[in-house]
């Protein structure tokens, strides 16, 4: 089971904001995109914080925005979110060398109505045995399958 999520208009604006503060943040220091060294769009940011957002509501967990801070969890202090742009150049979840492994990675898909969909989740170790190794960004993209949504949901109510 996968889940659709839709944002208020108030939290729309609030990942909005969110992302361009961390694209500034970004340029300020001379920071680039992980694995895309030329790309300044805030696109990316502003994709990754509605992605955030979705899955803090979905699960009841507690979001901020992370501005800066190097290493956090995105979302309450134990997940971790993928946001991909749709339609955009791929559907896989993308895990990192630096990425922690013991904690649940979830997928998501940002669609152009700001919809929401939470696809499955794996734990990073999981995640780094699963997916073909991209030299070129320097990162594991990862297919399917994944785990089901509703039971990541069980597992943070304990």
């Amino acid at each position: 089971m996968d889940a659709m999520i839709y944002l208020s208009e108030e939290w729309l604006s609030r990942a909005t904001e969110a992302g361009r503060q961390r694209q500034d943040y970004a340029r300020s220091r001379n920071l680039k995109h992980y694995g895309n060294k030329a790309d300044y769009s805030v696109g990316k940011d502003i994709i990754g914080c509605i992605g955030e957002c979705a899955a803090a509501k979905f699960f009841g967990l507690k979001w901020s925005p992370q501005i800066g801070v190097y290493n956090a969890v995105d979302v309450g202090g134990v997940l971790e979110v993928r946001a991909r742009n749709i339609p955009g150049t791929g559907r896989d979840m993308a895990y990192r060398p630096d990425d922690k492994d013991h904690l649940p990675y979830v997928l998501v898909h940002v669609f152009q109505d700001n919809g929401v969909r939470l696809i499955g989740w794996l734990y990073g170790h999981e995640a780094r045995e699963a997916g073909p190794w991209c030299e070129a960004k320097r990162v594991w993209f990862v297919p399917p399958p994944y785990r089901d949504i509703a039971s990541l949901a069980i597992i943070l109510q304990t």
